[in-house]
């Protein structure tokens, strides 16, 4: 297993950690960064009670994962966007 971080932006002026989600490691990274966008939204229950999230946030409540926000894989930095995942410098 790899532990991802998930990043959020959009809701204030600096970024910070928001979960840790375990993935697995023989996952390409399209599906590592996929598997950290789902797991941090909350589509069918709060995406913080999802086993692979260990949870970042202060605070009861977070909101889900969006676009602007970012996934570290392996010290690589991505953001989410409308066409897809692009690299952070």
């Amino acid at each position: 297993m790899n532990t991802i971080a998930v990043i959020h932006t959009v809701d204030e002026a600096s970024p910070h950690v928001v979960a840790f989600v375990e993935v697995n490691e023989d996952m390409s990274l399209h599906e590592k960064l996929e598997a950290g966008f789902v797991l941090t939204n909350s589509i069918n229950g709060r995406w913080w009670d999802n086993k692979e999230v260990t949870p970042m946030f202060d605070g009861k409540t977070c909101r889900s994962t969006t676009i602007g926000d970012h996934v570290l894989v392996d010290h690589l930095k991505y953001e989410v966007k409308p066409e897809g995942w692009f690299p952070v410098n």
